[in-house]
């Protein structure tokens, strides 16, 4: 029919093109297979090296670890949170309350979840390399560590006197000063306050300031001790039926040793703190009372207490026993 196609045209596949297709799908296929069996052998290989360690976060307290991409820690901060818990490097984050994470970004948005709930605290699930736990526990059987950490509650209404070397280490501490009569002793070196990690006095001084014009009266202090110098403890038996005659700090340091009282004749002195009442652990003078009403209420006449002593004796301790 005149202008109509009169023939039609048909195509024919070019020699080789359809075995080719097959051959690329194939290798796709064993490129896939080998990734995997690779991310497999991989991950045998970290549970076989590595071991699963739960640990409880205080989620009011920043973290102190810098992660990669991947959740691994590269640098634990000295005197962290993560620090005291004996996260190291090459720890690798795994989940939080029970989720599992693949980055950092979805970390950190859990956590901040977490806070908007009001959740104080939420267990960790941390990956540790199997190599560093045996090396630690090696290490600690061979020698005692040679520095440990304490805690002191300043009273930012007076004087530290305290003077700083480089690096907050303790030069010289004024007899009879705050510093003193919290058991502080040259050697020691300040770390942080209130949760902040400091390196020079500057920072100490502007911190302190800082606080102040918060309205603040009183902060922890992280201090890092010589082992030789470290706390050591003593237990005394002391009677419920006569007031103590100690004046706690908020982290149970006694600051006021009271003249003619039961704990100036048990020889306590300045510096030394409450680690346990019968047997239990406190940590705050809210809950000491607690355990004293308790004790009483059960018709205890007595209570062993274990104090926490700083490593040499402050000048008012030697006073109050030799007056």
């Amino acid at each position: 029919e005149e202008g109509s196609l009169s023939q039609s045209i048909n195509f024919q596949p070019i020699a080789g093109s359809k075995s080719s297709a097959v051959t690329a799908q194939a290798a796709a296929a064993a490129l896939r297979e080998r990734a995997a069996n690779a991310a497999a052998e991989l991950a045998e290989q970290e549970a076989q090296s590595t071991r699963r360690v739960e640990l409880e976060l205080d989620l009011s307290q920043p973290l102190g670890i810098l992660f990669n991409k991947s959740l691994l820690a590269e640098t634990v901060q000295e005197g962290s949170q993560s620090a005291k818990l004996g996260v190291g490097s090459g720890w690798r984050a795994i989940s939080i309350a029970g989720e599992e994470f693949a980055n950092t970004k979805d970390l950190v948005a859990k956590i901040q979840a977490l806070k908007q709930e009001g959740i104080s605290s939420a267990t960790a699930v941390f990956s540790a390399p199997l190599l560093e736990v045996k090396a630690t526990t090696e290490s600690t059987k061979r020698k005692a560590p040679e520095e440990v950490t304490q805690e002191v509650s300043l009273d930012l209404g007076q004087p530290l006197g305290i003077g700083f070397g480089d690096s907050l280490l303790a030069k010289d501490v004024k007899e009879g000063g705050q510093g003193a009569n919290l058991g502080v002793r040259s050697g020691w070196r300040l770390l942080s306050v209130a949760g902040e990690k400091l390196s020079q006095t500057k920072d100490l001084v502007s911190k302190i300031k800082t606080l102040k014009s918060e309205g603040k009266t009183s902060v922890t202090a992280l201090w890092s001790i010589p082992a030789s110098a470290a706390p050591q403890e003593k237990e005394l038996e002391i009677a419920l039926s006569e007031p103590l005659g100690i004046g706690f700090t908020d982290s149970l340091m006694a600051k006021e040793i009271k003249p003619g009282s039961q704990a100036e004749r048990l020889g306590v002195g300045l510096g030394w703190q409450v680690k346990k009442v019968a047997g239990e652990e406190l940590a705050t003078t809210k809950e000491l009372v607690a355990k004293f009403q308790a004790l009483k209420k059960d018709g205890a006449s007595s209570v062993r207490i274990v104090f926490s002593l700083p490593g040499a004796e402050s000048p008012e301790a030697k006073r109050q026993r030799t007056d």
